[in-house]
C-alpha cells in the first residue's frame, strides 16, 4: 500500500530494495531524496511502539525515523540533507500523533519555502490534523473509524486522497502506511 500510496503522489523509491527500475512504472514519478517518519505515543500502548508501520516503511525506503516529540531533530535532518541536495524531493509519514507533527513539519517547511513532494498520515488526532500547507505536493490520509478518527479528513489546496479502512482500529491503520 505504502508503494501505491506514493505513487499516487507521483513519487518512486528509488532507495527500496525490491523496486523495479523500468521506465514504465516511474514513467512521470519523482524519486524520494528525503524521508521522515513520525511514530505515535508510547505512552498509550505500555511503551510498546505503537507506530511499527512506520519504522518499517522508513527502514525500507531508506529514511529516519523520529518520537512524536522530534520536530526540531527531523526539520534539522531535512536541512541538513538539503544543503547537500537543495532540489531533493522530501516525503513525511507519521502515525497518531507522529502524524500531527508530520503536518506541523509541513508547515514549518513552508515557512522556509521548502516544497515537500507527499505528505502520508494515519489517523492524525481529530483537532490537530487541521489544513495540509500549500508546499505540499500530494497529500495522503489514511484514516481508521475508532474514537475521535472517525469521520476525520485532510483538507487544504494541495492535491489530498483521504482513504478510510471502517476494519482497522487506530493501532492497525498505521501498518497500512507499510504495507
Amino acid at each position: 500500500v505504502f508503494l501505491s500510496v506514493l505513487a499516487l503522489c507521483g513519487i518512486a523509491i528509488s532507495t527500496y530494495p525490491h523496486a523495479t527500475e523500468s521506465a514504465n512504472e516511474t514513467q512521470g514519478q519523482q524519486k524520494v531524496d528525503i524521508m521522515v517518519g513520525f511514530r505515535g505515543l508510547r505512552s498509550v500502548t505500555g511503551g510498546r511502539n505503537p507506530s511499527d508501520g512506520v519504522d518499517s516503511a522508513i527502514q525500507k525506503f531508506g529514511g529516519a525515523v523520529y518520537e512524536h516529540t522530534q520536530v526540531s531533530e527531523a526539520y534539522q535532518y531535512i536541512m541538513q540533507r538539503r544543503a547537500q541536495n537543495p532540489n531533493a524531493t522530501i516525503a513525511i509519514v507519521g502515525h497518531s500523533a507522529g502524524a500531527n507533527r508530520a503536518i506541523q513539519l509541513t508547515r514549518q517547511l513552508a515557512g522556509q519555502n521548502v516544497r515537500v513532494s507527499a505528505l502520508v498520515v494515519a489517523d492524525p488526532s481529530a483537532g490537530s490534523a487541521g489544513t495540509v500547507p500549500g508546499n505540499v505536493v500530494q497529500a495522503v490520509g489514511l484514516f481508521s473509524n475508532s474514537g475521535s478518527y472517525a469521520g476525520v479528513n485532510l483538507r487544504g489546496s494541495s492535491p489530498i486522497t483521504n482513504v478510510r479502512y471502517p476494519n482497522l482500529d487506530h493501532f492497525g491503520i498505521d501498518n497500512k502506511i507499510e504495507q
